[in-house]
């Protein structure tokens, strides 16, 4: 409904045209009355009318200047002006003044309505043109938002283009590097299961939004880089609080539980045409992060200034001897850590370099693939050997001390107390006593002081089945168990007491296929009734004891 306010300093000309008029049959009410042009102007901010119905001629203010102030300070409002005198001076400053029609008196309703249709078919226009423009500068913004994409991408991948054309270019698109950062930000899912590229987007746009929260204060661009990395190009200056706002983004996207975030940061540039070498500097310290889990934000320089080849070649050893410790295999491991060597002796690297190398094979060695052993690895002369490592400038003695600790870590791999079956059957022990509680994969590995991506992958490969089914698994048992018991007529229970009924996911019951569980739930609550269907196949084994609890 529009609103209407009408001014005139006769009260029953007011009431005339209050009653005289159905105007809920135009699509407007009457929102507010007022006897003069000043009082008009003083209701205005408050009632926000559409269209202003005023006399021409009113005591102290009249109706063409209270026209001309509502053009200047309310320009969306339609007025219309009432007069008894047709006079060509009072028209001119009406049309100046964007009066959509005047109304002589004696005034009918014909003619009071046609106005009022005018003024009705103005403020559409006005309506349909402002939505134009919005669409048109939100076309035209992520227009230049695409073009400005477009350039750092070419940037960043090296696309040839002179000094001149890059600047113009800048220049034209309003985008200012002459100072920024440059972060590659990479995501890993936590996830028991491979997940696809759309899902692997989503949580990159999540991401990305969650990043955009905390750098509000600054101009940054996203440049696409795969399914699991992109670019991003931050102008601020050099003092900017950059590592600390992906630490807060990091942070933010670690307690989504879906999934792990990690960000490389380059130095802060100058430079425009350099934007290639920034982003070759936040990949490599995104490569870091990848072996520090517990470090997922690394600065560039933070980093020595390791040679490119180097890099690349003993980042790809390193993470083959990260895959062959995991899978506990001697040999390989042995050939690996002699390519490792072998390489920064050809190449002559620092004695600083290859200390920061053994040092990222100690650290992915002993806390992510076997993370429950990483304090028992440090004890007695594990310390002193890690102390060399990163004192001495022997090639020698830092290929020794790094082998002990390695052949450390297998040692305890293969010991009965750390051995792979062992954990498993821990596991299952500690789901078969506790699969009552609420507990998820981050919980278990807690519990045994592992990573939950390691838990996962040695429960997948030891069982053949993920853990959050196996998890299931054990509570649809024991409700059957439950069932089969209250539905026993001899079963008698004590008198306050009740059974306890495992917890079972509504989103497991519905996505697992029949032939994945012999029942199907439709309520996790005690007093809720139970259906029962049988499967084609037998569940894995669960643990049997203990199974449904008597509790007061």
């Amino acid at each position: 409904m529009l609103k209407v306010m009408i001014v005139d300093n006769e009260s029953a000309i007011r009431k005339g045209l209050v009653h005289c008029i159905h105007w809920g049959d135009l699509g407007c009410e009457i929102a507010a009355q007022a006897d003069d042009g000043m009082m008009a102007l003083e209701q205005i901010p408050v009632i926000q009318p559409n269209i202003v119905i005023s006399d021409i001629r009113m005591p102290g203010m009249d109706g063409l200047e209270l026209a001309e102030i509502i053009a200047r300070d309310h320009p969306g409002i339609k007025v219309i002006i009432l007069t008894g005198y047709p006079d060509f001076a009072y028209a001119q400053r009406a049309i100046q003044y964007h009066v959509v029609d005047f109304v002589l008196k004696p005034m009918t309703v014909e003619n009071l309505t046609n106005a009022i249709e005018k003024a009705k078919a103005a403020i559409a226009e006005d309506r349909s043109s402002q939505d134009l423009q919005e669409k048109l500068s939100t076309t035209s913004a992520r227009n230049m938002e695409l073009q400005q994409s477009m350039l750092l991408h070419d940037l960043i991948h090296r696309v040839a283009c002179s000094q001149l054309y890059v600047l113009n270019r800048l220049a034209q698109l309003k985008t200012d590097l002459r100072s920024y950062f440059v972060l590659k930000l990479h995501i890993t899912s936590l996830s028991e299961e491979a997940l696809t590229e759309e899902e692997y987007n989503e949580y990159l746009n999540q991401s990305q939004e969650i990043l955009s929260d905390c750098l509000s204060s600054y101009q940054h661009y996203y440049i696409a880089r795969g399914t699991q990395d992109c670019f991003v190009v931050i102008c601020a200056a050099g003092e900017a609080p950059i590592t600390a706002l992906c630490r807060e983004a990091v942070n933010i996207v670690g307690s989504l539980a879906h999934f792990l975030l990690f960000i490389g940061i380059s130095n802060c540039n100058d430079n425009p045409i350099c934007l290639a070498d920034a982003a070759d500097e936040a990949a490599q310290a995104v490569r870091f992060t990848v072996f520090t889990p517990d470090h997922p934000v690394t600065h560039f320089a933070e980093l020595s200034s390791f040679p490119q080849q180097l890099t690349d070649e003993i980042f790809e050893m390193l993470s083959a001897l990260k895959s062959a410790m995991e899978l506990r295999n001697p040999a390989d491991t042995e050939q690996l850590l002699d390519c490792i060597f072998r390489l920064c002796g050809q190449q002559q690297a620092a004695a600083g370099y290859r200390a920061q190398y053994l040092l990222y094979i100690h650290q992915f060695g002993m806390e992510l693939q076997f993370p429950g052993m990483a304090g028992h690895s440090l004890e007695g002369g594990s310390i002193s050997s890690l102390k060399r490592i990163m004192e001495t400038n022997s090639i020698a003695e830092m290929e020794s001390c790094t082998r002990a600790l390695v052949q450390q870590t297998q040692d305890m791999a293969q010991s009965s107390a750390a051995s792979a079956d062992h954990i498993v059957s821990s596991v299952q022990a500690y789901i078969s006593a506790h699969y009552g509680e609420q507990l998820s994969l981050d919980q278990l590995a807690q519990q045994f002081y592992l990573s939950s991506s390691y838990l996962s992958r040695l429960f997948k490969r030891e069982t053949g089945t993920t853990l959050t089914t196996y998890l299931q698994n054990v509570r649809i048992e024991a409700a059957k168990i439950c069932c089969a018991l209250r539905r026993s007529k001899a079963m008698k229970l004590p008198s306050g007491s009740a059974l306890t009924i495992p917890c079972i996911s509504h989103a497991y019951l519905r996505r697992s296929p029949v032939s994945s569980r012999r029942i199907t739930v439709t309520a996790c609550r005690t007093n809720h009734p139970y259906k029962r269907k049988e499967a084609k196949t037998a569940p894995a084994r669960i643990p049997s004891e203990p199974f449904p609890q008597f509790s007061k």
